[in-house]
């Protein structure tokens, strides 16, 4: 991991990991935890997966009269990708906002 992942994660987290370990991708340091089967403590297994969750490149365009499901996807996938960014969730929340509130124009 890079040490920008590495920030997320308390000492205590990462207490029980090597060295080398700790310099596997994430996707790769869950496979090597599951095959030795070594356990983690639950927050960090969730760092983790959140670390291996990709963020789309595209989201999907916004259309007048798209179905509730779709607009509720867009509506989870913008809060899940502002989930994993806590750092710019500040910057963005202003546009994350609007970007809500015209979907939901939209639906209605």
């Amino acid at each position: 991991m890079n040490i920008d992942e590495l920030e997320n994660f308390t000492i205590d987290e990462l207490s029980d990991l090597s060295i080398e370990e700790l310099e596997l991708d994430a996707k790769d340091l869950i496979e090597k935890l599951r095959n030795d089967n070594r356990e983690m403590p639950a927050s960090a297994v969730i760092k983790l997966q959140e670390i291996c969750a990709p963020i789309p490149e595209v989201a999907p365009k916004i259309k007048k009269g798209m179905k509730f499901s779709d607009g509720c996807s867009l509506i989870g996938l913008l809060l899940n990708m502002a989930e994993k960014l806590p750092a710019l969730i500040k910057t963005y929340k202003p546009i994350i906002k609007n970007v809500i509130s015209t979907i939901i124009k939209h639906l209605t």
